[in-house]
């Protein structure tokens, strides 16, 4: 029997910046967020870190009115979805991107911690909506 591919991805790590949000011409919106993750070691008894940054591009509506109600640069969160490849023109010259894309039925985002908070948010109320530390 052979395994079937599939395209999934969760990360977790802290906003680089507050989410950017946009309107297409159709109404559709999109809110795009940089996300940081940090990959810590020790060599030589030193610690050391490498981060790499990520974009997610929120489709699915609750996602989009969730990022701009409540996320903020420093924020911890997480984000399932799917990688997506996409190029653009800009001033005559080709631009590759591959971000996470969350769209409806396929992918989330949760707020884990508030920037500059010590502790995680309180456990999502069940029927709420999107609530702060909740999935949407």
């Amino acid at each position: 029997m052979a395994i079937a591919s599939f395209n999934k991805v969760i990360i977790g790590g802290r906003l680089g910046r507050d989410p950017e949000s946009h309107t297409f011409e159709g109404g559709d919106r999109v809110a795009r967020l940089s996300i940081a993750t940090t990959e810590p070691w020790t060599s030589g008894g030193a610690r050391q870190e490498k981060t790499d940054w990520h974009v997610a591009a929120l489709f699915k509506k609750s996602a989009v009115t969730f990022a701009e109600r409540n996320l903020k640069k420093g924020d911890l969160v997480i984000v399932e979805g799917r990688l997506e490849n996409r190029s653009y023109q800009k001033e005559g010259q080709t631009h590759h991107v591959t971000e996470i894309a969350v769209r409806e039925g396929r992918g989330d985002i949760h707020l884990m911690v508030k920037a500059g908070a010590d502790r995680p948010e309180p456990a999502p109320r069940r029927g709420g909506g999107a609530q702060p530390g909740g999935l949407v």
